[in-house]
């Protein structure tokens, strides 16, 4: 849907006042101010400022055990997830395992639409026939009771690497290597699925140094670089523990010490590995990972991440990139299909029954892509949002749900279970993202609950969307050299939101791009710089002299080998 996005309440970050300069750049300085890094200690990034792993629950316990199977040459199997923490969890534990020892190591990821998410009974007979001594998960597990409990009957031994949230029931693992399972938060809460392997592999080094197993170094450094990809795909905080492996994981990429897939997935996203930064990650890098689990099988994704041979990762590389462009086409057919229904919802409704929630559904949406469609409808509608199609039992419904920071979803869900626990079959997530499957039959009436649900809870509340700015910028700091200071002096990421700002421009000129995008050329109100401007969030009915407010990023367009500063608009007004 496109259209002028007016309801906007733009504001700033407060600045402590009574903190010393954290950056030599003022302006840089105030931001990392602005979100809690308050001395040059928290905004030191260094490898030696990493927080130990012997705080992790059951660490040293499943060290022991991985280093009895690597001892006895047992048959090692990794089961993963199908998402980009879960392929980078995956290939950190195969590569780092094979590096310190273990002769016998396989891996698992189901198929997202026909086996479900990570160890579950579904699996059995494909991990019986490898014949495994021994199962690691990675980025999964915790919720794994009843499975569990059958391996542990087949005498097959299981260690739990996660970062979700336990259930109140802990499955019957040998080891359960999990933060969330502490009983306080600490320096090590936030890793990602990826962190927490890669946690594992730095104790299990450590240990077999210490048994005179290991005889040699074994470098494991350049494994950071996965680390950095699975933690900002994952959307963990970015605390400081994960600043650190975040950034050196980028250090590595720039300087090409990575595997051989990771360079191949930045050359078919066209990024150069010496200019890359968190956000390619985000928006380049993981998509094209994540594409693989949506649309097919995670399976190409791990070949491509560790595999030693050139030709594999450059054709691994290239099915990814074919995977992404696939998902990419169904995805904006799917948003184009949900606008629609929106517009003939909108339409039905009137004075008296106003939109608050949004529940829509079509028999033929992909189910790895309900996800990203329910998040662009949620941020264009600034409403919560869940799209539904069928899943492999035409009697049931899956469907994601995102909503803003006004409406725990977490919440609602378990109100309406314990009311509708019949008909609602399955949910999971967190306040700003959920998941779940409710009877096909139940839909209409589930549709009227959650918007007149959503309506209480925001009733009395500005449906303005509030837009959190670092302010206005001065058109002399808009250059080359201030945009790379401001993506390389912190890897931004969730809960260190990347700097946004905003300023008053005319409009000069405007194309249309495949009547999807918005590119402008524009210059300051109140002065004569002229810069490029590109609107990704669809078309802005615009017109030459326009005075129009945009919230943007900077970014570095190399076109033509040239930097020049690009202004990414993510809000707009006309005024």
């Amino acid at each position: 849907m496109n259209g002028v996005e007016n309801n906007l309440d733009i504001k700033t970050y407060d600045i402590p006042t009574d903190s010393d300069p954290v950056h030599d750049n003022p302006i840089i300085s105030n931001i990392l101010l602005s979100r809690g890094i308050v001395d040059r200690k928290q905004a030191d990034l260094g490898l030696a400022s990493l927080s130990h792993y012997d705080t992790l629950p059951d660490i040293k316990k499943a060290v022991k055990i991985i280093s009895l199977a690597i001892e006895h040459n047992k048959n090692i199997l990794i089961i993963g997830d199908y998402d980009a923490d879960g392929a980078t969890s995956t290939s950190v534990a195969v590569m780092g395992l094979q590096r310190l020892g273990a002769k016998n190591v396989r891996w698992l990821i189901p198929a997202r639409l026909t086996m479900g998410y990570g160890l579950n009974n579904n699996l059995l007979e494909q991990i019986y026939q490898k014949k495994p001594n021994l199962i690691i998960t990675v980025d999964n597990g915790i919720s794994a009771t009843e499975t569990c409990q059958t391996l542990s009957e087949e005498g097959i031994e299981v260690i739990i690497t996660d970062h979700h949230l336990p259930p109140e029931t802990l499955p019957n693992a040998t080891a359960i290597v999990n933060p969330k399972l502490a009983e306080n938060e600490f320096a090590l809460s936030n890793l990602s699925g990826v962190g927490v392997m890669f946690y594992v592999l730095i104790a299990l080094r450590a240990y077999l140094s210490e048994q005179k197993i290991l005889t040699q170094k074994i470098n494991l450094a350049d494994l950071l670089s996965l680390v950095a990809i699975g933690t900002l795909a994952d959307l963990v905080p970015m605390d400081k523990n994960n600043r650190i492996l975040v950034h050196n994981g980028l250090l590595k990429i720039k300087n090409q010490q990575c595997p051989m897939g990771v360079l191949q997935i930045c050359q078919i996203a066209n990024i150069n590995p010496a200019d890359i930064n968190s956000v390619d990650i985000g928006f380049k890098i993981a998509p094209n990972i994540n594409a693989a689990g949506r649309i097919h099988q995670m399976d190409v994704a791990v070949e491509c991440l560790i595999s030693s041979n050139y030709e594999t990762c450059n054709k691994k590389a290239h099915e990814l990139k074919k995977l992404n462009n696939q998902r990419k086409i169904t995805s904006s057919k799917m948003k184009d299909e949900a606008e629609s229904q929106l517009i003939g919802i909108k339409k039905i409704l009137n004075s008296h029954h106003d939109l608050f929630g949004i529940c829509l559904y079509d028999e033929s949406w992909h189910e790895g892509i309900i996800g990203i469609i329910a998040g662009k409808i949620c941020e264009q509608m600034n409403l919560p949002v869940i799209i539904f199609t069928n899943s492999y039992d035409d009697n049931i419904l899956r469907g994601s749900a995102r909503s803003t920071h006004k409406i725990n979803l977490k919440n609602m869900l378990d109100n309406f279970y314990q009311i509708h626990k019949d008909k609602i079959l399955k949910y999971g997530g967190h306040a700003m993202a959920a998941g779940l499957s409710i009877k096909k039959d139940f839909l209409t009436e589930f549709s009227l609950l959650f918007n007149q649900e959503c309506g209480k809870l925001l009733k009395n509340k500005s449906l303005k969307k509030e837009i959190l700015t670092d302010g206005q910028l001065n058109p002399v700091n808009r250059n080359p050299i201030f945009v790379r200071n401001l993506q390389e002096v912190m890897p931004w990421g969730m809960g260190l939101a990347e700097p946004v700002f905003y300023d008053d421009f005319i409009v000069l000129s405007y194309k249309i791009l495949q009547n999807k995008f918005t590119k402008m050329f524009i210059k300051d109100k109140n002065g004569s710089s002229t810069w490029n401007v590109i609107y990704f969030g669809g078309v802005i009915d615009t017109k030459k002299g326009d005075e129009i407010t945009i919230v943007y990023k900077l970014s570095i367009n190399n076109f033509y080998n040239k930097p020049d500063v690009q202004l990414i608009v993510q809000n707009y007004t006309l005024k």
